[in-house]
């Protein structure tokens, strides 16, 4: 438990500097990029105030659509219908 404790503490120090950094540069917002598998670190980003979704990734699978634990189907957004959402 302490070594969780330890990992959670680094990375909410990390994200203080960066946040430093950026309101230092005259900006006001910054984005985090997480993958589908990273559900760590986007509850993390999602604990620590990141609310606003700012960017969609497609994919395009030239073989076999790998089989996923968190999906969803035939979701629209901006009027296009895709398949699934992973």
């Amino acid at each position: 438990m302490q070594k969780k404790y330890l990992a959670t503490k680094l990375r909410e120090a990390l994200l203080e500097k960066v946040e430093k950094d950026v309101r230092d540069a005259g900006e006001d917002q910054y984005n985090v990029r997480i993958g589908l598998r990273d559900r760590l670190y986007g509850e993390f980003f999602i604990r620590q105030g990141f609310d606003t979704l700012n960017q969609l990734e497609i994919t395009k699978y030239i073989e076999k659509v790998p089989e996923r634990k968190y999906t969803a189907e035939n979701i629209e957004i901006f009027g296009y219908k895709f398949k699934r959402v992973i």
